[in-house]
């Protein structure tokens, strides 16, 4: 006998195949987007969040990638998912210090 579902399990389940959809037509934006959402859902989740900062990394938005490869890394040191995190992390062109003009 099978336990019935929850909204949220339902709703997790539908944002998973539609991050799917998204990343196999190559949207991207759209991908992030909907993976902000599941991260919102499952905040203490690990992949949600790498794939999140992964995303965001492809797209050019290195701060937010940043944060998020590096909370990963916090979260699970040890592991294949730490280990990605470190190595995109790695490629992510340092933030660039603004100098005050006087």
């Amino acid at each position: 006998y099978l336990a019935p579902a929850s909204p949220r399990a339902i709703l997790l389940r539908w944002l998973h195949n539609l991050r799917a959809t998204y990343l196999s037509r190559g949207q991207l934006p759209a991908a992030l987007l909907v993976v902000d959402r599941i991260v919102t859902l499952s905040p203490d989740e690990v992949a949600p969040l790498r794939d999140r900062g992964l995303l965001a990394a492809k797209l050019g938005a290195n701060e937010a990638a940043r944060a998020d490869l590096t909370r990963v890394v916090e979260l699970e040191p040890k592991g294949a998912q730490a280990d990605e995190a470190r190595a995109v992390l790695g490629t992510l062109a340092s933030p660039t210090k603004s100098t005050a003009l006087n």
